[in-house]
């Protein structure tokens, strides 16, 4: 609540006061929304996201959920990438089965 969620996606979707849902090009969204004021840029995707995102180096802090269901295949949530990227766990939150795990990126002492 009070925080205004970006979900990328190719469907049409009506957005609220909270949760924009919006196809624009990754790039043009963030570069925008750090133009304006206010702190965080809370983005919801899927793999295809995340990686675009680790890509530009633009993912400070990740937000994993895990919900209990096995699906025997899938997208796999990383890409393999050029460099290990070193997380900190930074907090955990159970509830209805599901842990949710955010963690921030460690500052690399290359």
């Amino acid at each position: 609540s009070g925080m205004k969620s970006y979900v990328v996606t190719s469907k049409k979707i009506e957005s609220t006061d909270e949760i924009i849902f919006t196809n624009e090009n990754l790039t043009d969204l963030i570069s925008r929304l750090k133009k304006q004021e206010g702190k965080d840029i809370w983005i919801c995707g899927g793999a295809s996201i995340v990686n675009q995102l680790l890509g530009l180096n633009l993912i400070d802090e990740f937000y994993i959920s895990i919900i209990p269901t096995i699906l025997g295949s899938g997208i796999r949530l990383f890409e393999e990438h050029n460099k290990e990227i070193k997380l900190e766990l930074i907090n955990t939150r159970n509830y209805n089965g599901i842990v949710d795990l955010q963690y921030k990126c460690r500052k690399s002492t290359d």
